[in-house]
């Protein structure tokens, strides 16, 4: 049987003996390709199944330095107000807020912060073995329908130290069900 020159796909005739599992094997290479071919990736996928104030993501095996960038999202519904995400246990970073034309520079323990849950969107950036953990989100107040956005960088976590994610819910708890996810840009 004839077989494509990339993929190896069958390729029938007349004379061949058509097998379900021929389909089935082509199939999979398929579903394997297109996977494949994405170099946009979930690289972290949590929802939790209780109600928790921290929900703690094992990260050591995932080579943060192989994407051009990272995206953050939570989203759990009637959580506390406030969520943030922490790596490993570092709580020294540098923030820094826009809104307009006033920057305003602060004190975080957080490397991402939304103050309403509801309506923010995080990415990581500088993910380089020796660069300090940093991001950058907007959010985005309803009832005003204005904007501000904020910065944070590390004082002394670097990418190729990152072993552990921490989303923690400021004031309350996140409820079962909440949803935490990092997709990224593969290089």
């Amino acid at each position: 049987m004839k077989q494509t020159a990339n993929y190896q796909l069958n390729q029938w005739e007349k004379t061949d003996r058509i097998l379900m599992s021929d389909f089935n094997a082509d199939n999979q290479k398929l579903d394997a390709a297109i996977k494949d071919a994405s170099p946009y990736r979930a690289v972290v996928d949590v929802t939790t199944t209780a109600e928790a104030s921290v929900v703690e993501v094992d990260v050591s095996g995932i080579d943060f330095t192989g994407y051009f960038k990272l995206e953050v999202f939570m989203d759990a519904p009637g959580a506390g107000s406030g969520m943030g995400l922490r790596f490993n246990d570092e709580t020294n970073y540098i923030g820094m807020v826009t809104s307009g034309d006033s920057t305003v520079t602060f004190g975080s323990t957080y490397s991402v912060y939304f103050d309403d849950p509801s309506y923010g969107m995080a990415w990581l950036y500088m993910p380089a073995a020796d660069a300090h953990v940093a991001s950058m989100s907007l959010h985005f107040v309803q009832s005003s329908h204005f904007g501000y956005g904020h910065q944070f960088v590390s004082q002394t976590l670097v990418w190729g130290d990152v072993t552990t994610l921490k989303f923690c819910c400021a004031e309350g708890t996140f409820p079962a069900g909440s949803h935490f996810a990092i997709y990224g840009v593969r290089k």
